[in-house]
């Protein structure tokens, strides 16, 4: 189940709690935005796009997901845009703000869920029909959730551009 603003939906039961954690985001610039035909929808069918990206999710992936809920916001606050250093007409389609899965240990624990938050309104700006919603959606919440699995916005670039070499 997928939650507005303040109603959190969590993927897995939440086990733990945000320590001190990371933030990292999905910087977008807004000009796109302006070219674009502005195509949009209901709260609803947006929290769906988000609801289908995490279905689809490989399973050994989504086996790994514990303590993290994602939530669908309008637009990034002021707040969280100067916290990750981004002016207009710059904005976020994502963000990530938890203690990553490489930086857990035996200490981790009794904390609040990491949040992934994707904001609703840029992606609807940038985008001409539902496909292309879809595409970036489902792109923001697998960067984002690779955040939480431990790769810096470098390596999620080179990932998301195929320059990542075989391991």
């Amino acid at each position: 189940m997928l939650a507005t603003r303040r109603r959190t939906v969590r993927l897995v039961a939440a086990r733990a709690a945000l320590g001190n954690g990371r933030l990292t985001g999905c910087l977008v610039g807004l000009g796109a935005a302006l070219a674009a035909g502005q195509f949009s929808m209901t709260r609803r069918q947006f929290e769906a796009l988000v609801e289908r990206a995490l279905r689809k999710l490989p399973r050994r992936f989504k086996e790994q997901l514990a303590n993290i809920v994602v939530v669908v916001e309008d637009w990034a606050d002021d707040e969280t845009l100067e916290e990750m250093g981004i002016e207009p007409p710059d904005t976020l389609y994502g963000l990530y703000r938890g203690v990553d899965i490489t930086h857990r240990d035996s200490q981790y624990g009794n904390v609040l869920p990491d949040t992934v938050t994707i904001y609703r309104g840029p992606i609807e700006e940038d985008c001409e029909d539902e496909e292309e919603m879809a595409e970036i959606v489902r792109d923001t919440v697998m960067h984002e959730l690779g955040h939480y699995f431990g790769l810096d916005d470098e390596t999620m670039h080179r990932i998301e551009d195929g320059d990542e070499p075989e391991r």
